[in-house]
């Protein structure tokens, strides 16, 4: 199967990581697939914005007004144009040739929402122990999808069908919103009170019972990552 060129974007959360996240800019940029990139900065203190606007022009840049931890995900996959988005954290990268082997699972089952790729952490590539036991989830194979079904992933080793993600993270109103030009820190300028959730990026169980999608475990080597966690990710915890 041929997949477009295009199909798959990656998004990047992060705050006060401006040199963790400059290496990771050089790696995805560095993929065959030439994904789109947008980088969605989460308040942070350090130039990060000014520094990839500077290094990496072709790196779209969305600077939100305040931290909203995990849910930065969401406003990027509302700025991305592709059927399918791939997260990364400042600090992990996609292996050459993974998002593309993603687009072809997803193009090939409609309903598949998410595919979970191993995450290798470090020098030694040691698989992240979440990985390890997404793979021998105990729910039962659906016959038309492959791969074990799943209720919960490691973000960064994460592609979403963009459209299913959406759907259940964020609701219309949002979404036509976000097309406005200046309207991220998004949902928050259009209606205060309200702001995207990261449901597309770490609960997968939430949408697929909702909405009829399914999540699945990919055994491919695909996501790469430093040892020790994100700042995002650590903020994000705290705000679930």
């Amino acid at each position: 199967m041929v997949v477009q060129s295009g199909s798959v974007a990656v998004v990047v959360a992060t705050r006060n990581r401006a040199v963790e996240l400059e290496a990771t800019l050089e790696r995805l940029r560095a993929l065959p697939e030439r994904p789109q990139v947008v980088v969605v900065d989460n308040a942070s203190g350090d130039g990060t914005a000014l520094r990839v606007r500077r290094h990496h022009p072709q790196v779209e840049v969305v600077e939100l007004r305040e931290n909203l931890g995990a849910a930065a995900r969401t406003v990027g996959a509302l700025h991305t144009t592709s059927r399918y988005v791939a997260f990364s954290d400042d600090d992990s990268w996609w292996a050459p040739g993974s998002l593309e082997r993603a687009a072809e699972l997803l193009d090939r089952h409609p309903r598949l929402a998410l595919v979970a790729a191993r995450v290798l952490v470090g020098p030694n590539e040691r698989l992240d122990p979440v990985c390890a036991a997404m793979a021998s989830s105990p729910l039962a194979p659906t016959p038309d999808l492959p791969g074990r079904p799943v209720l919960g992933f490691v973000a960064c080793g994460a592609v979403v069908r963009r459209s299913a993600s959406l759907q259940a993270a964020v609701p219309a109103w949002a979404r036509r919103c976000a097309a406005c030009p200046g309207c991220c820190a998004p949902v928050a300028r259009c209606r205060p009170r309200s702001r995207p959730t990261s449901a597309c990026c770490d609960r997968p169980g939430r949408f697929s019972a909702a909405w009829g999608w399914s999540a699945f475990a990919w055994e491919a080597d695909s996501s790469h990552g430093r040892p020790g966690p994100s700042a995002h990710d650590a903020e994000a915890g705290r705000r679930r």
